[in-house]
């Protein structure tokens, strides 16, 4: 262990400290998620969490994994001086996965805040300003119901990969910050723009004041290929959630409807798939 780092010795699992980290498969079933605090698991995550622009309250490395980890936080913190101070608990392999409530291998999770400064997010929310932007391009992803944490994760790192702006997210959607979306997306979501909606239909109306052309991808009686779909300097792609897609009320908000031809008795691919092939389209 280096000298310069929070280092703290944790034998016991009942530890209060740990109460971030403590089973974390049961919290969301039982409500009992800390306010604002979000989880980073494995290694590239972490790494991920500790150079992103949300705040790290803690750290949790098991015994073996320490002088990695060791490396790691202080490559860090040579950039962020405020993660020297952050509490790394080390705790017995043993332990561990009893702590943590399921098979934990990689060895070291981190304990993030999703408050942003304010700064930021003025910048998120500028998405939806009447002015021009002075990106000449943009697009985005909408999606007003994406259920499922897979998925959104899936597509999050699409859209961060292929170069979208940012995403919209209904209250209806799953939470981009949760265990299991900032797993599936590879860290991705803590650097990509997400902004979650009460008005997303209200939002998408202003998008269409910004300038953004609304294209919804749906396989769809008067779609168009999307092939042969034309490109806008400001565009806004709308994705239905996995089981219904996008409904005729949402659909009649669209500029444009644009899918996927399907062969072989084959209805459609799945959403994030479909985001990925979209956004080399448009992006």
């Amino acid at each position: 262990m280096t000298l310069d780092l929070n280092w703290i010795p944790i034998a016991d699992p009942g530890d209060a400290r740990l109460g971030p980290f403590l089973h974390l498969p049961l919290r969301k079933a039982t409500g009992q998620l800390t306010e604002g605090q979000f989880i980073a698991e494995g290694r590239l995550v972490v790494e991920r969490l500790l150079r992103c622009r949300y705040r790290t309250d803690a750290l949790l490395v098991s015994a073996s994994k320490v002088n990695w980890a060791s490396q790691t936080v202080l490559a860090a913190a040579n950039e962020r001086e405020e993660l020297r101070t952050v509490p790394i608990y080390v705790l017995p392999d043993q332990i561990l996965s009893a702590v943590v409530g399921f098979e934990f291998h990689s060895g070291i999770m981190g304990c993030g805040h999703r408050a942003l400064p304010e700064v930021l997010q003025r910048q998120m929310l500028g998405w939806f300003a009447s002015v021009p932007t002075v990106v000449k391009r943009e697009t985005l992803i909408v999606l007003p119901a994406m259920n499922s944490a897979e998925n959104l994760g899936s597509i999050i790192r699409s859209g961060h990969g292929l170069g979208a702006a940012g995403l919209v997210l209904s209250n209806r959607s799953a939470d981009h910050l949760s265990r299991r979306v900032i797993r599936v997306s590879m860290g991705h979501a803590l650097a990509f723009p997400c902004w979650r909606t009460d008005d997303w239909v209200g939002d998408l109306q202003r998008l269409r004041t910004a300038g953004f052309r609304l294209i919804g991808v749906e396989h769809h009686p008067r779609m168009q290929l999307l092939n042969t779909a034309k490109r806008y300097e400001r565009q806004a792609l709308v994705f239905g959630n996995e089981f219904d897609g996008l409904d005729e009320t949402t659909l009649s908000m669209m500029d444009d409807i644009v899918g996927l031809e399907m062969h072989h008795s084959v209805d459609s691919l799945n959403v994030a798939v479909t985001t990925a092939i979209a956004l080399h389209h448009f992006v």
